[in-house]
């Protein structure tokens, strides 16, 4: 069995790069997350400022 750490922020970065290949958001999206580690990555906080989308955490 194979264990696959799922707070890796390299997940949410492919999570978020085959969304934007199904839509193309308006400029000012919001991106909402609560405040895990892998969500305040720097990968993360990249591909949302390419594509201009904002980021909220709570």
């Amino acid at each position: 069995m194979r264990y696959i750490k799922t707070n890796r922020a390299d997940i949410v970065v492919l999570a978020i790069k085959q969304a934007l290949l199904y839509r193309i958001p308006e400029e000012g999206m919001i991106f909402h997350s609560d405040r895990g580690s892998q969500y305040a990555s720097a990968g993360v906080r990249n591909i949302l400022n390419q594509n201009k989308i904002i980021q909220s955490m709570s």
